[in-house]
């Protein structure tokens, strides 16, 4: 479903903010049930890790970028833990 996260499988859920592909892909690998999906104007990489649902956005690198997402994606509704993984700007 487009627009929000789904937590099906767990209630645990955690979005990643990444810088660079790198960073995207090391997250990744650790990843099972891979998916897509659209939140706004946003796409995520989701999958899931030890019971938690993942919810991964390469948004590049800078505080302002990793903001975005998180204030104006809203409808992310419900994770437990948002991460930027990046240099900071």
């Amino acid at each position: 479903m487009t627009g929000t996260v789904q937590t099906t499988i767990s209630s645990n859920v955690a979005v990643v903010l990444t810088a660079i592909q790198a960073e995207t892909e090391a997250v990744l690998r650790h990843l099972v049930d891979p998916g897509r999906e659209r939140v706004a104007d946003t796409w995520f990489q989701t999958g899931s890790f030890d019971g938690w649902i993942v919810a991964i956005a390469e948004v590049g690198s800078g505080n302002t970028r990793a903001a975005r997402p998180c204030c104006t994606d809203r409808s992310l509704g419900g994770e437990d833990w948002t991460v930027y993984q990046g240099p900071r700007s």
